[in-house]
């Protein structure tokens, strides 16, 4: 459904030749595991006297950290994922306050 997928963080659990096999990470379809096709881009607008074809995932890349490693940064924005609940209260407020700004 391309509605849940819009912008929803996912955890990627395999990659196929054709598909993404993924689990989201957060909100109401949280672990709803979820394939994401390969697209086909054929540009509309060029002006070229052949069609271009690109095949690729729609995806963006993204990078991850432990709470242990981003101690001592700042971020201007970061989404915090708790697959186990924090072991010392600690651990839980460096998560917190990496962030520059309480809206971000």
């Amino acid at each position: 459904n391309k509605e849940i997928l819009s912008s929803l963080p996912t955890e990627v659990l395999q990659l196929h030749k054709h598909s993404i096999e993924a689990s989201i990470i957060s909100g109401s379809h949280y672990h709803t595991r979820v394939l994401i096709p390969r697209i086909k881009l054929i540009p509309c607008d060029a002006n070229i006297p052949f069609i271009l074809h690109q095949t690729q995932f729609p995806v963006h890349l993204s990078y991850s950290m432990t709470i242990n490693k981003a101690q001592g940064q700042t971020f201007d924005r970061f989404g915090i994922h708790l697959p186990q609940p924090c072991f010392t209260h600690g651990q839980l407020y460096v998560a917190f306050s990496r962030a520059k700004a309480m809206n971000s």
